[in-house]
């Protein structure tokens, strides 16, 4: 029915193959390179990005001269088939997995014990579940907010033109997170998301464990919000242990001639939507590539349905739109045809 579904459509082997095909494509043509143009495949970006950890540390000379990285982090969404904005991703949230331990008293499941330590964890994980973080604004998000106003009307429109302003308005507060996107970009979450503990119906286990997926804003300080989390769990028979620890905070300029090449390809497409720098919720490779000092962008040559990202993503019904997949090479191959001139201008 004109899609093709399958895990990574969208995230991101979906992507990765259009960059490929655009390698392919680039040398099919001849394409005139002023820029060396450079096809890295990484793997296990969703395993703390162990694949690009050790491709930085072990073959720094072959990105010596790289001047930028362009994979994903950001996306085109479209709401009842209106293109919202372009995206380019300039920076990202931090990845910050625990892991809670509660020790016990193992027995029979017929007899209750204090000893249980299922139900302390469960107690523990439903003061973090029900735990507000606080909301905090950063410059990155207030201007993703302010050029998104553009597709909206009314108050939603000006709250949105000043959103500092409302965040102290508890009506517009409460509309600004009430998209999950827009929540998760206004603070620090999270997510309950892995339970282990007996694997018998019968059996009391002696340890219970649960995996939290934490996501810090790029200006948090991970022992401080570790700090506010024991504080909220309130226990100390709950034992805190890293998963993932969060990567160096990731920030890009915006006046680069990158950014300016798929500006020009975004506005040979639609010149009404807006090209909108954004903060990704989710983690990537790029800060391993930062590091390096090499500049990274997220952006995907796709335009996606804003229901399709939220359902498919890390879903069982993932899926792109057939006819998107020739857009997106020509849409990839544009930007890296324009990158080729110096300045790239929009």
């Amino acid at each position: 029915d004109g899609y093709l579904y399958g895990r990574g459509a969208l995230d991101m082997k979906g992507t990765g193959i259009i960059h490929l095909m655009t390698f392919i494509a680039a040398k099919r043509a001849g394409l005139p390179l002023e820029r060396d143009l450079v096809f890295i495949a990484n793997a296990d970006e969703e395993l703390g990005s162990t694949g690009a950890s050790v491709f930085a540390r072990d073959h720094a000379d072959l990105l010596r001269d790289v001047e930028y990285v362009l994979t994903e982090g950001a996306g085109n969404p479209s709401r009842n088939g209106a293109l919202q904005y372009w995206g380019v991703g300039v920076g990202e949230k931090r990845t910050f997995w625990q892991r809670l331990t509660v020790n016990g008293t193992p027995g029979h499941g017929s007899r209750p014990t204090p000893g249980n330590p299922v139900p302390r964890l469960i107690a523990a994980l439903n003061r973090l579940a029900t735990y507000e973080t606080p909301l905090h604004l950063t410059p990155a998000v207030e201007r993703y907010m302010k050029a998104q106003a553009v597709n909206f009307v009314g108050q939603y429109r000006e709250w949105l033109e000043n959103p500092r302003a409302a965040l102290r308005d508890t009506a517009a507060r409460a509309w600004l997170v009430s998209d999950i996107e827009r929540n998760a970009l206004l603070r620090n979450t999270i997510s309950l998301t892995v339970l282990n503990a007996s694997n018998k119906t019968n059996v009391i286990p002696p340890v219970a464990t649960a995996e939290v997926d934490i996501r810090l804003l790029p200006d948090q300080n991970a022992d401080s919000v570790l700090a506010e989390l024991m504080r909220v769990v309130a226990d100390t028979a709950v034992h805190f242990s890293p998963v993932a620890t969060p990567a160096s905070p990731l920030d890009n300029p915006i006046d680069t001639d990158l950014v300016a090449a798929i500006t020009r390809a975004a506005r040979e497409r639609d010149t009404k939507v807006p090209v909108v720098p954004l903060t990704s919720t989710g983690g990537t490779d790029r800060p391993r590539y930062r590091a390096l000092g090499i500049v990274t962008y997220g952006f995907s040559p796709f335009v996606t349905d804003v229901e399709d990202s939220r359902r498919g993503v890390h879903g069982n019904d993932e899926r792109i739109a057939t006819e998107q997949i020739p857009k997106g090479l020509k849409f990839m191959y544009d930007v890296v045809r324009y990158a080729q001139q110096r300045p790239a201008v929009p």
